[in-house]
């Protein structure tokens, strides 16, 4: 009886050690790391970036709101001459044609309509303007879109795929029209690149549209950010394509500028949410080349809070902890509007940085 009780004994003792150590292990799992424990609380920020396209398209919003036609045709110049580029690549003059296109993509179409109606009524006004055709082909891709809809080839119905055929089809016939005039603006690529992804123009007519636009305006990165989504496999790409043509377009600028070429390219593409892991999602993109890439992009806006953010969670994607660290110190809790509209994701990336 004695030996017996002893082994029960013995047995108790070591269920409740080994209770012990588990919750030792798991309160040592719960509790923060003392680095954790010291970061200032995460609060939305609303970028210095953001505010200032926020402006502009409010700008153009309201001049349109008031049919102030002369008044938008003067920003817009202002605008194409100042060619204020943003870190990620977008321009001042995107935002302004943002800032027209004032309507939910899921309004009725009576607003959709009425909207047309006060962009031709510009066009008829200042017929040897650009900026009213361009905006007017811009909206037609964006009405174009939603009769598709956002789903995959296989959910588009005979209906949809009709309206899409028709809406870009004046797009491209607004587009057309307006090469004729002396007043170029560099906004038009890329809107000719969306109507040419839907309508699924061949590679040598859309490649041979991209080198003209680059050739006007080699600073619009617009185009080559375009392209690189055109090049994606569901579209008309082949793996590894995009990739290939990133890289060596980057090469082909060199310096500051292809570096910052090819992170804007990595940036866009990122936050499409093409991918569920850009590294990892059998892309040939390397983490060492997009660091460097976004090192210079820091390098040339050192102040820039989306440019952080962008960086520090590739970083956490690419599992590089000791960078995401390094980032996450300078951010603080600026938690950037854009990057991370929900706190959360900002905080999860944070802890996975400083618990590795």
């Amino acid at each position: 009886m004695r030996a017996k009780h002893r082994n029960t004994v013995a047995i108790i003792l070591l269920a409740i050690s080994c209770f012990s150590m588990t919750a030792c292990e798991k309160s040592a799992e719960d509790t923060p790391s003392p680095s954790q424990a010291n970061l200032p609380n995460p609060e939305i920020v609303v970028s210095e970036e953001k505010t200032d396209q926020d402006k502009i398209a409010h700008q153009a919003a309201d001049l349109l709101a008031k049919h102030d036609f002369a008044g938008l045709d003067k920003r817009a110049r202002e605008l194409r001459e100042e060619k204020r580029i943003y870190p990620d690549g977008s321009s001042a003059l995107r935002s302004f044609y943002t800032g027209i296109e004032t309507i939910p993509k899921n309004a009725p179409d009576s607003q959709w309509t009425a909207l047309f109606a006060t962009l031709s009524a510009w066009a008829k006004t200042a017929p040897d303007s650009i900026t009213p055709r361009v905006a007017l082909a811009e909206t037609l891709v964006s009405y174009a879109w939603k009769a598709r809809g956002s789903g995959w080839a296989d959910t588009v119905t005979a209906e949809g795929g009709k309206l899409m055929e028709q809406r870009l089809a004046a797009a491209h016939k607004i587009l057309s029209d307006a090469r004729s005039l002396h007043e170029k603006c560099p906004r038009w690529w890329p809107v000719a690149q969306n109507v040419a992804l839907g309508e699924g123009w061949d590679a040598g007519a859309y490649n041979a549209m991209c080198d003209e636009g680059l050739a006007l305006y080699p600073d619009n990165q617009t185009i080559y950010l375009y392209k690189c989504y055109e090049l994606q496999p569901r579209w008309y790409g082949k793996p590894g394509e995009w990739e290939q043509f990133a890289a060596a377009s980057a090469d082909k600028l060199g310096g500051d500028q292809g570096a910052m070429l090819y992170a804007r390219i990595i940036w866009y593409l990122n936050e499409k949410n093409l991918f569920h892991n850009i590294f990892a999602d059998d892309s040939a993109v390397k983490w060492d080349r997009v660091r460097r890439s976004f090192e210079v992009l820091q390098k040339n806006y050192p102040d820039s809070l989306p440019v952080m953010s962008e960086f520090v969670s590739l970083a956490c994607n690419a599992g590089d902890w000791k960078k995401a660290r390094e980032l996450f110190a300078v951010i603080g809790g600026r938690v950037d509007s854009v990057i991370f509209p929900k706190k959360e994701t900002f905080v999860r990336y944070r802890n996975d940085a400083y618990s590795h």
